[in-house]
């Protein structure tokens, strides 16, 4: 993820040197995240999310100004993305710690939102960080949030099969015959 955006934006930059193109900069818009490793279990996502704000550094350093601009977009807990399919239910209760989480559509309507001439210009002078994590920070301890999220959930679950099993039992003795 971070070598080969590393690369990507770096063979972009001799394309357009080569072909002499030193006007009109590719507007790159780089995924980023506010978890930086608090999930757990996630491998080194959070380190390549980490690595890819370094890019707002190498902007100026590598002199990629006339050829590349790059906007960061922190995306927060984004639901229904396959990427977060094992904790879509937690999110309504992770956001009662006050966070947010956001729908496809929505985290799309964000992202769309710097591919505007105003963003796209304000890019063109320097990299733009463009925060969409719906107050993530504030979802704090949330490994151990999540576990007390999930072990409730679970609690809540074992309760409603319960009580379904007593009301199919009760209709089952009113009525005399099985549903």
């Amino acid at each position: 993820m971070l070598t080969n955006t590393l690369r990507l934006l770096g063979e972009i930059k001799l394309a357009k040197v080569a072909s002499g193109h030193t006007t009109s900069p590719v507007l790159a818009i780089v995924p980023m995240s506010p978890n930086h490793g608090v999930f757990g279990g996630d491998g080194l996502y959070g380190e390549c999310k980490a690595g890819l704000e370094t890019l707002f550094n190498r902007w100026n350093i590598e002199s990629w100004a006339d050829y590349v601009s790059v906007a960061g977009a922190v995306i927060g807990w984004t639901r229904g993305t396959n990427m977060m399919d094992g904790n879509d239910l937690n999110s309504y209760a992770a956001e009662q710690t006050g966070m947010r989480s956001f729908s496809t559509k929505e985290m799309a309507f964000n992202i769309l939102g710097l591919m505007t001439p105003t963003m796209t210009a304000l890019a063109d002078q320097s990299p733009v960080w463009a925060d969409f994590n719906g107050a993530f920070q504030l979802f704090v301890d949330s490994g151990h949030t999540l576990v007390t999220i999930r072990g409730s959930l679970v609690d809540e679950s074992a309760s409603r099969k319960a009580i379904a099993a007593a009301a199919l039992q009760d209709h089952t003795v009113v009525h005399q015959r099985s549903v």
